[in-house]
Order: C-alpha cells, then sequence, then structure tokens
C-alpha cells in the first residue's frame, strides 16, 4: 500500500511540475503550442515561378533541338549517315 501512495505522490508532483513548467508568464494558461487550426500564412512564390518558368523553357528548347536534329538526320542526310555507319561498323563489334 505504502508503494502505491509514493506513486501517485510522485505521479501528482512530476504532474504539477510539468503543468507549471508549460504555463504562460503572461496570463498563466497553459501554453498550446499544437493548435488543430492551421495557421494562415500568404507565401510569395513569384521568384520560384519565375525560376521554373525559365527551367521548363530550356528543357522545352532542348527537346525542340533535338527533334530538329533526329529529323535532319533521317531526312535530309540520310543517305550521309548510312555511309558513316557502314563505313565504321568494326567500331560496334566486340572483339574477341
Amino acid at each position: 500500500m505504502k508503494g502505491m501512495v509514493a506513486f501517485a505522490t510522485i505521479l501528482l508532483v512530476s504532474k504539477t511540475l510539468l503543468v507549471s513548467k508549460t504555463e504562460n508568464l503572461m496570463g498563466g494558461h497553459i501554453v498550446d503550442n499544437f493548435s488543430r487550426e492551421p495557421e494562415r500564412r500568404e507565401v510569395n512564390v513569384s521568384g520560384l515561378n519565375t525560376f521554373l518558368t525559365r527551367m521548363y523553357g530550356l528543357m522545352s528548347l532542348a527537346v525542340f533541338v533535338s527533334a530538329i536534329t533526329a529529323y535532319l538526320t533521317m531526312t535530309v542526310f540520310k543517305a550521309a549517315v548510312f555511309t558513316f555507319v557502314a563505313g565504321h561498323a568494326e567500331i560496334g563489334r566486340a572483339h574477341v
């Protein structure tokens, strides 16, 4: 029985100390740092939007240049490409 009384006393004292440490010094109210209401903020993302617009613009330009290069290689320069590949066929073979 003495053990249960001692445990209850320790529990009560620790709870009292915990509550006293979390009290607000201004008014004595318990500080609620875990509000369930989300904090409303206005975030300025104009710099991020500018950066992403430029990056996607550059990537689009790179894809366009790649597409033009592939088209020209397979239409206008088709004969030259096939001649080059046929003349250098040994480059791709594995040497045993």
